[in-house]
C-alpha cells in the first residue's frame, strides 16, 4: 500500500468513526448529547489534524509542529467564522437559538477541515 492510500484510509477511518459515533446521542440538539457531540467532533478535528501531519511532513517537509498549529489555527477560524454566521444573527439572538449555534459552528469546522483534508489528498494523488 502506497503512503498516499494509507492517508486515504486513514482519512476513510475518521469520517466513519465520527458518523457511526455521533449516532449514539439521538437527541442532538438537546443539553444531555452537547457535551458528547462537542467532544466527538474535537476528537474527529484531531484525527484528521493527524492525517495533515503525517501529508504535510511526507510530501511538503512541514514539521509537525508547525502542521499542527496551523491546523489548529484553521479549526479555530472556521469555528469562529460559522458561530458568526449560525450564533450572532438577529434571528438567534431573537429567539434564543440556546446551544445550537455552538454545535453548527462546531459540525461545520469539522466538515470544513474534512473537505481540506480530502483536497489535500486529492491534490498529492493527482501528483503522484
Amino acid at each position: 500500500m502506497t503512503s498516499i492510500d494509507n492517508l486515504k484510509e486513514q482519512y476513510t477511518e475518521c469520517e466513519k468513526i465520527f458518523e457511526q459515533e455521533k449516532q449514539k446521542c439521538q437527541e442532538s440538539w438537546s443539553m444531555k448529547c452537547f457535551d458528547y457531540l462537542i467532544s466527538l467532533n474535537h476528537k474527529t478535528q484531531d484525527c484528521y489534524i493527524k492525517i495533515a501531519t503525517r501529508m504535510f511532513t511526507k510530501f511538503y517537509g512541514q514539521s509537525e509542529d508547525r502542521t499542527v498549529k496551523q491546523m489548529t489555527e484553521y479549526i479555530n477560524f472556521m469555528y469562529e467564522q460559522y458561530l458568526f454566521i449560525y450564533g450572532n444573527t438577529n434571528f438567534c439572538k431573537k429567539n434564543n437559538c440556546g446551544i445550537s449555534p455552538y454545535l453548527y459552528s462546531e459540525y461545520a469546522a469539522t466538515y470544513a477541515v474534512k473537505d481540506y483534508i480530502f483536497k489535500a489528498i486529492k491534490a498529492i494523488d493527482i501528483r503522484e
